[in-house]
């Protein structure tokens, strides 16, 4: 079957999966459901729904959430039901998304879609290795909408909560083309460059930002920036992990000090999920002060790159390669702050009319 004709020559590979729980040493995949589309969320093409066959042990460790959802959808029957491996749904799935994109082009698209990589990267090697390394994080959007355009927030299409994967794709699709439709129309007005703040004051301590830099697998160092919402540093960290005597206590404790730690506050930076995942395995109670979602910079990169040109190649380029965490990271929010004064400022620009 002839593939879809992308301009970048890069698809959204939606894939969503329904697991026994979150944590990766216990739980598993048992639901895989995936679809593509082009950048212009059209030529939607539905793949394969698996629910995938476990032993009972696998259904015991369930965590209470999972079972209690899987119970109400159905899903731990067919589950029982299933005779399809997790080695063949994975081959299933692969044989599909080779149909239509080229290895290494499909960029992993959904909602808190970082979790599905980490499970994927796990337990699906063969197919994390034909996807793009980006991914589209819809909960990036929905972070940064909440707090500099809550009004469009509230306006967001709402979820059903299935917890099917089929139903949580379709649903993220729509997500993702709310906030296009209302975010991207970029052509006509001139490019801005921060600081532009909105008149509402965003200090309150639930719209603070945890800004993650780790500089390796091993993570010999840490640095963490805490912002406001609007971006204004307020802290920061940097820890040489090497020397692990106190380091991990002092990097929660730190979080403790300047953050409500009752998951407020995402985890933000760039290609931040790889942070994330690195510092979920040997802190994770560094994790559990934080939101579970995470606000992804490159997020904004792949989708202005497609759908606000000219913002994109305006962007400030952040030098990646020079192996200071400190510059990476500050460049991370600079890049932030002028996405922000471009993509999320409509309601502002109203004012600005009105005014």
């Amino acid at each position: 079957m002839a593939m879809i004709n992308d301009c970048d020559h890069n698809l959204l590979v939606w894939i969503d999966l329904e697991m026994s729980g979150l944590d990766l040493n216990i739980h598993t995949i048992v639901e895989i459901a995936i679809a593509i589309t082009d950048f212009h969320l059209k030529n939607y093409i539905e793949g394969p729904d698996i629910v995938i066959h476990h032993d009972q042990d696998v259904l015991d460790k369930m965590n209470d959430w999972s079972r209690q959802q899987h119970t109400k959808s159905g899903l731990i029957e067919l589950i029982r039901q299933s005779q399809i491996s997790l080695y063949n749904a994975e081959t299933t799935v692969i044989d599909f998304l080779k149909r239509y994109c080229a290895s290494g082009t499909g960029i992993l698209a959904g909602n808190s879609v970082f979790v599905d990589r980490w499970f994927i990267e796990k337990y699906m090697p063969r197919l994390n290795a034909i996807l793009h390394p980006s991914i589209v994080d819809c909960s990036t959007l929905k972070e940064l909408t909440l707090r500099w355009q809550p009004v469009r927030y509230t306006k967001r299409p709402h979820k059903q909560m299935m917890h099917r994967a089929r139903d949580d794709i379709r649903e993220s699709i729509n997500e993702l083309n709310h906030y296009r439709q209302h975010n991207f129309y970029l052509g006509w007005h001139a490019i801005r460059h921060p600081p532009y703040l909105p008149a509402s004051i965003l200090s309150n301590p639930r719209t603070h930002l945890v800004w993650l830099k780790t500089d390796s697998d091993q993570v010999n160092h840490v640095y963490v920036i805490i912002t406001d919402g609007n971006l204004n540093i307020l802290n920061d960290i940097y820890l040489d992990m090497n020397d692990k005597c106190n380091k991990y206590s002092l990097l929660v404790n730190f979080l403790h000090k300047n953050i409500l730690v009752n998951r407020s506050s995402p985890i933000c930076g760039q290609c931040v999920h790889i942070d994330r995942a690195r510092i979920q395995r040997i802190i994770p109670e560094f994790l559990s002060c934080c939101h579970y979602r995470s606000i992804d910079v490159d997020v904004l990169n792949v989708l202005c790159r497609r759908w606000a040109r000219r913002v994109y190649e305006n962007r400030p380029i952040i030098n990646a390669d020079s192996n200071n965490l400190i510059t990476e990271l500050q460049g991370s929010i600079q890049l932030l702050q002028y996405y922000r004064a471009n993509v999320f400022k409509f309601d502002l620009f109203d004012q600005e009319k009105q005014s």
